[in-house]
C-alpha cells in the first residue's frame, strides 16, 4: 500500500473526534454551507432565483452549482423543505459538460435518481410514501458505478451503471417551484473507506451508522490491525478513551496505544 497523507478531521458525516487519511495524491475535499451569512462564493447560480434569508436558502424555478470540482467517489447531504407551490427538490449528485446525475424528492413522496450520459437519459424511481410536514434529510452518496439515495434516512434507491462511476465534476442543487434548502454538504474522499476505534468508545460504532446512511463504501473494524489496511482508501479513526468500552473488548490501554502506533506507521 502506497504511503497515506493526513488529509483534515472535519468531514460532515462525522462530528466527533476522527482522523482522515487518504492515497497519497489523492483529492480529498468538503463544501459546507449552513447559509448564516447569505449565499457564499462557492455556489454559482445556473438558472433561476436563489436568495437567503434567516439562514435558510430559497430556490425557484433553478439550479445552484458549486464552484468546485469533486473526485467521483462523494457524498452530498441537505436539509430540504417543502412550502406551499413546491413541485421537486434535487440534489445534483454529479455535474459536468451536459452531463449528470440528479435524485428527485416531491412532496408526495415520489423519488428519482436520473442519469445522463452519452446523450441517453436513465432513471431509476421509487415511492417513500407521504412526506410529513417540515424538515426532511437527502443524502446521495456515490462508490464507483453506485448511486444511493436516501430520504430521511432510509434508503430510496440504488443505481448503478458503469456511466455513474466515470463521471465526476461538481455539485450542485435545483428547484422546481419554491423550495427550501439548509445545511448542506459535499465531501470526498477515496473509497472503499475503513473505520476503527482509537480508545473504543462507542464514537465508531456511531460513525458506522452515518456511513451506512451515507451510502459510503466501508468496512468497519474497531480492533483493526495494521496488516488489514491493504487495498483501502481512506482510513477513518474515531477518538475516545473508554474504560467500559476497553475493558469489555479486553484491550489494555497500553496496547491499545501500540495498535494505534502501528495503524499510523502503516498509514
Amino acid at each position: 500500500m502506497r504511503k497515506r497523507s493526513i488529509v483534515g478531521a472535519a468531514v460532515c458525516l462525522l462530528v466527533f473526534g476522527v482522523l482522515v487519511w487518504a492515497e497519497e495524491g489523492t483529492l480529498v475535499r468538503s463544501l459546507s454551507s449552513r447559509f448564516e451569512e447569505g449565499l457564499p462564493e462557492a455556489w454559482e447560480i445556473q438558472e433561476g432565483t436563489w436568495t437567503v434569508e434567516g439562514g435558510v436558502l430559497t430556490g425557484v424555478d433553478g439550479f445552484l452549482i458549486s464552484s468546485l470540482s469533486f473526485p467521483t467517489d462523494r457524498r452530498i447531504e441537505a436539509r430540504v423543505e417543502f412550502p406551499s407551490g413546491a413541485e421537486r427538490a434535487i440534489v445534483v449528485g454529479k455535474y459536468a459538460s451536459e452531463q449528470w446525475v440528479k435524485a428527485f424528492l416531491a412532496p408526495d413522496g415520489r423519488t428519482a435518481v436520473v442519469l445522463f450520459a452519452a446523450g441517453e437519459e436513465r432513471s431509476w424511481t421509487a415511492e417513500v410514501g407521504p412526506l410529513a410536514e417540515g424538515w426532511h434529510e437527502l443524502v446521495l452518496g456515490f462508490a464507483g458505478s453506485r448511486a444511493v439515495f436516501f430520504v430521511d434516512g432510509k434508503k430510496a434507491i440504488e443505481a448503478e451503471s458503469p456511466a455513474i462511476g466515470r463521471l465526476a465534476g461538481k455539485a450542485g442543487l435545483g428547484a422546481e417551484g419554491k423550495v427550501l434548502f439548509d445545511d448542506v454538504c459535499v465531501t470526498s474522499f477515496p473509497q472503499p473507506a475503513i473505520i476503527t476505534s482509537l480508545g473504543q468508545s462507542p464514537g465508531a460504532l456511531m460513525a458506522k451508522i452515518l456511513a451506512k446512511k451515507a451510502g459510503l463504501e466501508f468496512l468497519y473494524d474497531p480492533r483493526l490491525k495494521s496488516d488489514a489496511l491493504e487495498g483501502t482508501g481512506t482510513l477513518l479513526i474515531v477518538l475516545g478513551a473508554s474504560s467500559k468500552g476497553l475493558g469489555a473488548a479486553g484491550i489494555d490501554v497500553e496496547d491499545e496505544i501500540t495498535r494505534g502506533h502501528a495503524l499510523l506507521n502503516k498509514a
